[in-house]
């Protein structure tokens, strides 16, 4: 899983561009994406915390391991915090947004990457999980990143939101089933009692 991530996440700072450039043609309008600004934002977000964690679990792994639920907690507590003004600000154009097909829209999105990330992943559950959740993982701050430099419109960022919302709680619903079945699969043959 962690491979995986930081392989996306160097392919980022390709793809991003390459694709802004080929939607703006389609589209017929001028927009462009800098490798820099997208490698700079995938390194400072992605790759830096990434290779902090895992460099601190080598190093010092009983020290990463009694830390990583309390950092876990943490950094959630201060995700929530941060984007509690961004939500209140975006909340009324959010709400706009359901009730038109929207919603639904987003989350098939969502669930088009599960089921292709799933049914890609081999035989082994867990594997099958880890590349599903990579396939319909969104980064919102590259999407918010590319909408500031291609889109002057202020509901972009409530639709951004609300796609986030929506891909987690697919994901969420997508990640009970998948641990429901890891439960219920019969271990591998020779496997020591207890392992699974």
């Amino acid at each position: 899983a962690y491979g995986l991530y930081a392989a996306l996440a160097l392919v980022t700072v390709l793809v991003v561009p390459m694709w802004v450039a080929v939607a703006g043609w389609v589209y017929g309008v001028a927009a462009s994406v800098p490798v820099e600004a997208v490698a700079s934002k995938v390194g400072w977000q992605v790759l830096l915390p990434l290779s902090t964690g895992l460099a601190l679990r080598r190093l010092a792994p009983r020290l990463a391991a009694g830390a990583a639920p309390w950092v876990s907690r943490l950094s959630l507590a201060l995700l929530f915090v941060g984007e509690v003004p961004v939500f209140a600000t975006n909340w009324p154009m959010m709400m706009a947004l359901v009730g038109d097909g929207t919603v639904l829209v987003m989350v098939v999105i969502s669930a088009i990457g599960l089921f292709s990330g799933h049914l890609l992943g081999g035989p082994d559950l867990g594997e099958r999980g880890a590349l599903a959740l990579a396939s319909a993982t969104r980064h919102p701050g590259i999407a918010t990143m590319i909408a500031s430099v291609t889109v002057v419109d202020e509901q972009v960022s409530a639709v951004i939101l609300l796609f986030l919302v929506a891909a987690m709680l697919t994901a969420e619903l997508y990640k009970r089933r998948l641990m429901r079945r890891m439960r219920l699969a019969p271990a591998p043959r020779g496997t020591p009692p207890g392992v699974i």
